[in-house]
């Protein structure tokens, strides 16, 4: 399908390879190899990690957009970082042209004087350096932590006007990282491949319980906006990742285990734990460039050893220096899961940087003192990694035989009996009422929270939704997965900008986002209005997890709504042969939003695709 050319204000991104054309004179293969290396390892990753969207490689050249200039002023300054960090003799020089202006889409590229000025300006920058317009200079001063040079104007090349430069005047290779928040607990929810979400609030509610949390709030791609002051960049503590544990014997103990000591070391407000579906994500590229895509101070891996006892042998590689360091502790083998967890951590927490005394140890997290039922439910975190849903279900009802009160145990066992993003829709609302029936008694673990938050929605309790994800985020705030329930929440309330925010902090504390994230962010541009960006994020979210039911309830909306009827109605097939039982009805009742026309919307969509049954 070819969707219409559309106009969109954006950050616009050009760099190119300093001297391209000396060196390529002098080595051509080896310049090509080291450009191509450099995009692949280095600059895509950045601009990806950033929000950003590489447009095309042009040999030495690369293109981007970003959703704000926040987001590409950091990602130009850790690119920067990284190159000037290389060794001289293997390094490839950057210059960087960063411009706020309007774009013009077609064809999956950008056209118009925008993309022209960043070029220009980039022709300006220094070799090392990243040169800025007035227009996007505007937006980041005085709002993040950078010192800017006015460099003066110029004439350049087919720009009737002179163009406005400011140089980014910091030394690149000591600027700081922008990390996510001093906080409690880093995203450590465990990852179901069919989980769930939702969340809400108004401006002020929200600031209070997120205060400085929120980092640089980002638009969806091609709609930035200002940033406020109140989302100003604040420098945290050591990133930490936490790799899945390996385990030659096979004990089934090894994912959950890890899982268990990323939830206890994220209890501590001077530490930032990187969210186990990020850390998991990629267990065959090292440690170093794990590091570097997660941006982490220090990763964590470990072997269970079994040879007198369970025991676990830590590596610790830390990049927080300006050299790197392996540090290694060997197996200290404990009787129990629930022993050997406690002293990993008490052994971590020894040789990470040291504690912040004057602050608490964060919020307490609902487990059990059974080591037999504690070590069904790290069976139960590892089969939910790997998707094996019978083994995980069986796990978990295992461990509640043994302790009927552990709250995580049955968060989970909720959370995979509603299925919310994946399972059929029709029949949802049920299933969401059953989930409720079993959960224990408050306090309830983080993911019984979001059960219940789920369960107030679909009553049409609003308010007491946005009541409980506000409190999970205020007592869990480095809780990725609450972030993106909150961001649901909002969304179902109608304050989109907030909603974005809160999935950018839930994208900040997680990086390699989740499919759901993912389906949350369709639904929230699809009702902003915004159906091309919609229908990428739904095409993310259906290209990481087919079975996402939700995600493809929106696409084939945004398709009709975007005139693509044929596109829609075949979308439309591959649903409801999923779910016979769906009609408008049935989606009526999945979409409680504040606003009556959202919902409209959406049933508009879903008509003209085809969609039987009365609203």
């Amino acid at each position: 399908m070819t969707l219409k050319p559309k106009r969109r204000l954006a950050a616009i991104f050009v760099a190119d390879v300093f001297e391209f054309s000396r060196m390529m004179a002098e080595d051509e293969a080896g310049t090509l190899e080291r450009i191509l290396d450099q995009q692949k390892t280095v600059i895509a990753p950045e601009i990806e990690r950033h929000d950003g969207r590489v447009i095309k490689l042009m040999g030495d050249g690369v293109l981007a957009v970003f959703p704000s200039v926040i987001s590409a002023v950091e990602a130009a300054a850790v690119i920067q970082r990284r190159v000037n960090n290389v060794a001289a003799s293997k390094r490839l020089q950057l210059r960087i042209g960063l411009n706020l202006g309007e774009v013009m889409i077609a064809e999956r590229d950008i056209y118009g004087d925008g993309v022209n000025v960043a070029s220009r300006i980039e022709a300006l920058a220094p070799p090392g350096g990243v040169a800025l317009s007035a227009s996007a200079h505007e937006q980041v001063r005085n709002k993040i932590p950078y010192a800017f040079e006015n460099f003066g104007t110029h004439s350049v090349k087919n720009i009737p006007d002179p163009v406005q430069v400011y140089l980014l005047g910091q030394e690149l290779t000591s600027i700081p990282k922008t990390v996510p928040p001093k906080t409690a607990e880093a995203s450590q929810a465990p990852f179901v491949q069919r989980p769930l979400i939702w969340a809400s609030s108004s401006v002020l509610a929200l600031a209070a319980v997120l205060g400085a949390w929120l980092l640089p709030s980002l638009a969806p791609w091609g709609e930035p906006r200002a940033e406020s002051a109140a989302t100003q960049v604040e420098l945290g503590p050591s990133r930490i990742v936490v790799r899945a544990f390996t385990d030659s014997q096979n004990t089934g103990l090894a994912v959950g285990l890890a899982e268990g000591v990323i939830a206890e070391l994220a209890q501590r407000p001077d530490l930032v734990v990187i969210a186990p579906h990020s850390s998991f994500a990629r267990p065959e590229i090292s440690d170093q460039n794990i590091a570097a895509q997660l941006d982490a101070d220090f990763v964590i891996s470990g072997r269970v050893e079994d040879r007198s006892g369970f025991g676990v042998a830590l590596d610790i590689l830390d990049l927080s220096g300006s050299q790197q360091d392996y540090l290694r502790l060997p197996a200290q083998p404990q009787q129990d899961v629930l022993s050997l967890q406690a002293s990993l951590v008490q052994d971590l927490l020894k040789n990470l940087p040291p504690p912040n005394n004057d602050a608490s140890s964060g919020a307490p997290i609902p487990t059990t003192q059974n080591p037999n039922a504690y070590k069904h439910l790290i069976q139960a975190r590892s089969h939910l990694r790997a998707d094996n849903q019978i083994e995980a279900k069986q796990a978990l009802q295992n461990a509640l035989v043994l302790d009927p009160a552990m709250g995580e145990a049955r968060g989970l066992l909720a959370m995979a009996h509603m299925d919310l993003f994946s399972g059929a829709l029709s029949g949802q609302q049920q299933r969401i009422s059953e989930a409720q029936l079993m959960l224990s008694s408050p306090p309830f673990s983080r993911q019984e929270q979001q059960v219940a938050i789920v369960a107030a929605l679909n009553d049409d309790e609003g308010e007491t939704a946005l009541a409980q994800a506000q409190d999970m985020v205020a007592t869990y705030p480095n809780y990725a997965d609450g972030y993106a329930t909150l961001a649901w929440v909002l969304t179902f309330r109608g304050e989109q900008e907030l909603a974005t925010e809160a999935l950018k902090t839930a994208n900040q504390l997680n990086p390699l986002a989740p499919a759901f994230y993912h389906a949350i962010e369709a639904e929230l541009l699809f009702l902003a209005g915004k159906d091309e960006a919609a229908l990428t994020a739904a095409d993310q979210a259906i290209a990481m997890d087919p079975s996402t039911q939700r995600a493809r309830l929106f696409r084939v909306a945004a398709l009709a709504n975007d005139g693509a009827f044929d596109d829609a109605a075949s979308e439309l097939r591959i649903l409801t042969e999923r779910d016979r039982n769906l009609g408008l009805s049935e989606v009526t009742d999945l979409v409680p939003y504040s606003d009556p026309a959202a919902a409209h919307r959406i049933l508009t969509g879903l008509r003209l695709a085809g969609l039987n049954g009365n609203p």
